[in-house]
């Protein structure tokens, strides 16, 4: 079974009004409603039965109604992409797709940072990197809208929990001088993206006090605003962040597609039974797929119509 697509495309041809009607003919061409006549009809020598000013359609919006259905179904069908995914494949407009990354910062995947100084081996999401390059590379060609995030806190430390800031041993938590400053902290060296991972400067950067993505934010108004449907969610860590912000989005109506090897924990087991969780049940929170079946879905869309050669080319 293929999950397709939103149902825009089942408004494509709007009923015309008793102002503005057509009927179809037995031949299967549109002819006007003759009760509706906004023309003076006349029959030439043929006895073809056409309006004065040349149209075989009673009101002048009629023909142009049915062919903006037309381009906006062909739009639809240029930007649809199918993805091979658990627990089913899954078609998606890409002009309604946004890729978000989450939390590829310093402190979490670099020595030195929060995350070590929690007595994780940071080294283990160095796996998601390389996937979530290459896949951020083909949705920035295909022009698909970008978003990353950052996991931190004010340097007041106002916006961050008592409980949170208590967290782990005196010296290594939330505020503490680090490697890289002040662990977690908003301007902070180790609270930067990773340099592979960089934002480029049209791509929005949403700064999180909490594990979701949409806790404390304006991310839902940036994606409403840009009328995205869908989400491909890759980052880190897969059990905690990312699946928050994958819970955060089904609750709010999104589609969510986590590429499994663009996502890493610290522990592998926690990274299998995350993935398992959203897939489960019919596909209870989204689905999992991986970069490859994400990459290969828009080179085929791009072969298709050549976007990748033009914005690369540009």
């Amino acid at each position: 079974m293929l999950h397709s697509v939103s149902g825009r495309s089942a408004a494509l041809f709007p009923a015309c009004n008793d102002d503005q009607s057509a009927i179809r003919h037995q031949s299967g061409a549109i002819r006007p409603n003759k009760r509706q006549s906004g023309f003076r009809r006349r029959r030439n020598k043929s006895g073809t039965v056409r309006a004065n000013r040349g149209f075989f359609y009673e009101s002048a919006t009629a023909l142009p109604r049915f062919t903006d259905g037309l381009n906006l179904a062909f739009g639809i069908a240029m930007n649809s992409i199918v993805i091979a995914a658990e627990p089913e494949p899954i078609a998606v407009d890409v002009s309604r797709t946004a890729v978000i990354i989450i939390d590829m910062q310093r402190d979490f995947l670099e020595p030195g940072g929060f995350g070590e100084s929690l007595g994780n081996d940071v080294s283990l999401l160095a796996a998601a990197i390389a996937p979530c390059k290459r896949l951020l590379a083909a949705a920035r060609a295909t022009g698909m809208m970008v978003v990353h995030t950052r996991e931190g806190h004010r340097p007041d430390l106002s916006d961050a929990p008592l409980a949170k800031i208590e967290r782990g041993a005196p010296g290594k938590r939330i505020g503490a001088p680090g490697p890289m400053g002040r662990i977690l902290v908003r301007g902070e060296p180790g609270h930067d993206i990773i340099s592979a991972l960089a934002p480029a400067d049209a791509e929005p950067v949403i700064d999180k006090p909490g594990k979701g993505a949409f806790y404390a934010t304006d991310l839902h108004a940036i994606l409403v605003n840009r009328g995205i449907d869908n989400l491909i969610v890759c980052g880190v860590t897969t059990e905690i962040c990312v699946h928050t912000t994958v819970r955060e989005a089904n609750d709010r109506g999104f589609r969510c597609i986590v590429p499994a090897d663009c996502c890493a924990s610290y522990f592998p087991e926690f990274h299998r039974a995350g993935l398992q969780m959203i897939k489960a049940q019919g596909g209870i929170l989204g689905w999992v797929s991986s970069s490859a079946a994400v990459l290969a879905a828009l080179d085929q869309r791009n072969r298709k119509t050549g976007d990748g050669d033009r914005r690369h080319a540009a």
